[in-house]
């Protein structure tokens, strides 16, 4: 499942998949969502509520401070 964000996308993931992928917040990732092009997002928040994990990547983080 994804759901479409301003900015970004929200993915609901399996708990062990999610695991599998070792992906960290901040780290910036390639994705290709259905109908659009390729593009490059960063991982902004992952909560996990077994047995998914909800993922939200957006193109820009904001800085801290």
């Amino acid at each position: 499942m994804q759901i479409g964000l301003d900015g970004g996308v929200r993915l609901q993931l399996n708990i062990n998949d999610w695991k599998r992928l070792r992906l960290y917040r901040g780290q910036r990732v390639p994705v290709r969502l259905p109908g659009k092009s390729d593009d490059w997002l960063y991982l902004v928040e992952a909560v996990e509520v077994p047995p998914v994990a909800w993922v939200t990547l957006a193109r820009r983080v904001r800085a801290v401070g």
